[in-house]
């Protein structure tokens, strides 16, 4: 996974002697830009994917393209079926429509949160329902 252009406040603190921060995490940006664009061209094509700058831009983004409305329902899942999602995840969503953490008959999106590099396990059941899958 590769973050271009991360959020200051995003952005990790390293304690590791004698180096800092500011040399270990980060490298040549269009190296990584680079690589990113590779990866994803050979896995989506040449069309089908967006690189963004942080994921509330991506998410923001998906729910404009699906043309959610404020009385839409955005369904949250987490990789670890916990019960903490962060608000930089509901505050995108809510600034566009509904969410709940309850898949039902309301649901008209899905968004897969994946959490700490996680796969979502149940991802064809999710499959099945037939919904908009945003993978975030």
């Amino acid at each position: 996974m590769f973050v271009i252009n991360p959020d200051p406040y995003l952005l990790p603190s390293y304690r590791i002697s004698p180096f800092q921060t500011h040399q270990i995490a980060h490298g040549p940006v269009h190296v990584a830009t680079e690589k990113a664009e590779a990866y994803f061209n050979e896995r989506f094509g040449t069309d089908n994917w967006l690189l963004t700058g942080n994921g509330r831009e991506g998410i923001r983004l998906a729910l404009e393209e699906l043309a959610v409305e404020s009385g839409s329902l955005v369904t949250i899942q987490t990789t670890s079926n916990n019960r903490y999602i962060s608000g930089c995840v509901t505050n995108t969503v809510a600034d566009k429509c509904r969410w709940n953490r309850e898949l039902g008959k309301e649901t008209d999106v899905i968004l897969e949160n994946h959490e700490f590099g996680d796969t979502f396990s149940e991802e064809n059941t999710l499959i099945q329902q037939g919904l908009t899958i945003i993978n975030d």
